[in-house]
C-alpha cells in the first residue's frame, strides 16, 4: 500500500518537474519585432502555390521494385503505376484535401509490369507485361476483365485510341504490332515488322499506327490497307518512347542517342521531305548501360513536353522553342516514365529508385 509519506513525496517531484518546465519555457524569449518582420519577408519570399497538392512535392513510396510507367486518369484523381514487382497500384488522388493515398492494388501479372494507360472514359486501365500478355482491369471492380494475348515475346509498349469505342494498340519483342478490339478477342488488325518494337501509338483517330524500336527510324502505318506511309529517320539509336501532341498534329519520340524529337505528322506539310516533317531536337536528357525503355509525354496544352532521363532528373522544355525549363531533383534512380496532369501544373515522375514524385510547376 501507498503510505501517506510516499503520496507527498511523488507530489513534492511532480511539483518541482512542473516548476522546471514553468522555468524553462520561462527562459525563451519572444521574437523581436525586426526577427518577427525579417520571418514574414522570408515567407513572402515563396514561390506562390500553383496547384492544391498539400505540399509542392509528394513522394508515393509502395513499390517494391523499380517503377516503370505512372498515368493520369483523365479526370486527374487517380494515378495508376506499374513496374518490376509485377503489380498494378491506383493512387487516389483528393483535388480538394491535395491527398495522395494507395488505395488499390491489383495482382495478376506473372512478370514485370512495362507500361500503364488509361481508357479515354477513365474507367479502365491497360498494362504491357513481359509475361507477353496485356492485361485490361475495371477500375471500379478491382478485376482484370480481359488478358490479351497474341505476342510470343514481350509486350513493350500499350495505346489506347483517343474516342469513340476504345481500341489497344500492343507493340512486343516478336516485332508485331497488334490492334485489339475490346469487345473481341483476338487482334482485329496486325503488322510484323523486321526488328523488336519498343514503342507505339494511334494517330489522333486511330486510323494509323506510329512505331519504333531497334531499328532507329520511326515508321508510320495505314490501319486500313497495312502499307507503310512514311519513315522518319533523325534518330541514330534505338526510339524508347512516342507520344502523340493533344492535337494530333505532332509526334515527341525519345531515344537512346539523348535526344528528344518532335516530328509534324500531319497529312499535308508543305515540302514533305524528313527535314520539313523534323520539327525540333531538345536535349538535356540522357540514357544509360541499363538502356530502360525511357518514355516521353506532353503538358495538356501542348507548351510543354517531357521526358524520362538516367541522369536521375525530370526535364521539361518549351515545345515551340526547345528551351529547358525545368530540371527536377528528387530521385536517386533513373526516371523511367513522366505524366502530367490533366487539369493542374503537377507531374508525375516514375523512377527505379521505387518511388514516384509529384511535384508542382509554375
Amino acid at each position: 500500500m501507498e503510505t501517506e509519506e510516499s503520496k507527498e513525496s511523488t507530489q513534492l517531484v511532480v511539483s518541482q518537474q512542473q516548476q522546471q518546465t514553468d522555468t524553462d519555457q520561462a527562459m525563451i524569449p519572444a521574437p523581436s519585432a525586426q526577427q518577427q518582420a525579417l520571418i514574414t519577408a522570408e515567407a513572402a519570399k515563396a514561390p506562390p502555390r500553383t496547384s492544391t497538392l498539400q505540399a509542392p512535392t509528394l513522394c508515393l513510396t509502395g513499390h517494391a521494385s523499380a517503377v516503370y510507367s505512372c498515368r493520369f486518369n483523365p479526370s486527374g484523381t487517380l494515378l495508376a503505376s506499374g513496374g518490376i514487382d509485377k503489380l498494378l497500384f491506383l493512387w487516389n488522388l483528393d483535388l480538394a484535401s491535395g491527398e495522395c493515398k494507395n488505395d488499390v492494388v491489383l495482382k495478376g501479372h506473372e512478370a514485370p509490369i512495362l507500361d500503364v494507360k488509361w481508357t479515354s472514359e477513365g474507367d479502365r486501365v491497360l498494362t504491357a507485361s513481359v509475361d507477353k500478355t496485356a492485361a485490361v482491369w475495371d477500375v471500379a471492380s478491382g478485376d482484370r476483365v480481359k488478358r490479351l494475348r497474341a505476342h510470343s515475346g514481350i509486350v513493350n509498349s500499350i495505346d489506347v485510341s483517343r474516342r469513340g469505342e476504345s481500341l489497344a494498340l500492343t507493340a512486343g519483342d516478336d516485332a508485331a504490332l497488334h490492334v485489339w478490339d475490346l469487345r473481341q478477342r483476338r487482334p482485329v488488325f496486325s503488322i510484323r515488322d523486321v526488328y523488336p518494337q519498343l514503342t507505339a501509338c494511334f494517330s489522333d483517330d486511330a486510323t494509323q499506327i506510329f512505331s519504333a524500336g531497334i531499328s532507329n527510324d520511326i515508321k508510320c502505318w495505314d490501319m486500313r490497307t497495312g502499307r507503310l506511309m512514311l519513315d522518319l529517320l533523325g534518330h541514330r539509336d534505338t526510339v524508347t518512347g512516342l507520344t502523340l501532341s493533344p492535337d494530333g498534329s505532332f509526334l515527341l519520340s525519345n531515344g537512346q542517342d539523348n535526344t528528344l524529337r518532335c516530328w509534324d505528322v500531319r497529312a499535308f506539310v508543305s515540302g514533305g521531305d524528313q527535314k520539313s516533317r523534323a520539327v525540333m531536337v531538345y536535349k538535356g536528357a540522357t540514357h544509360d548501360m541499363e538502356q530502360n525503355l525511357l518514355r516521353c509525354t506532353w503538358s495538356p496544352d501542348g507548351l510543354r513536353v517531357s521526358a524520362g532521363s538516367a541522369d536521375q532528373h525530370v526535364n521539361i522544355w518549351e515545345s515551340a522553342t526547345g528551351k529547358l525549363l525545368y530540371r527536377l531533383p528528387g530521385h536517386t534512380g533513373c526516371v523511367n516514365a513522366v505524366d502530367f496532369h490533366p487539369t493542374q501544373p503537377i507531374i508525375a515522375s516514375a523512377g527505379s529508385d521505387k518511388k514516384i514524385w509529384m511535384g508542382e510547376i509554375a
